[in-house]
């Protein structure tokens, strides 16, 4: 009995090791493009990142109004 639990915490030792090394895998998956945007608006940024990248896009913003970036998974 006291071996089928030693085994069991180890198992779930090694699950958690494995979902947080996914994670951080996955987190460093993140691409980021900035293009020249005269009268940038979120709203502009937003919709120029989601057509060059449909489907991935994490975020988008305008900086100052001139720059979008766009960030987006790899």
């Amino acid at each position: 009995m006291m071996k089928n639990i030693q085994v069991s915490i180890a198992a779930i030792f090694m699950l958690l090791l494995l979902f947080a090394a996914t994670g951080e895998e996955i987190a460093a998956q993140r691409c980021v493009e900035t293009s020249s945007s005269p009268n940038c608006t979120n709203d502009i940024c937003s919709k120029d990142c989601n057509q060059k990248h449909p489907g991935l896009v994490i975020g988008a913003s305008c900086l100052l109004a001139q720059t979008c970036i766009c960030t987006y998974s790899c």
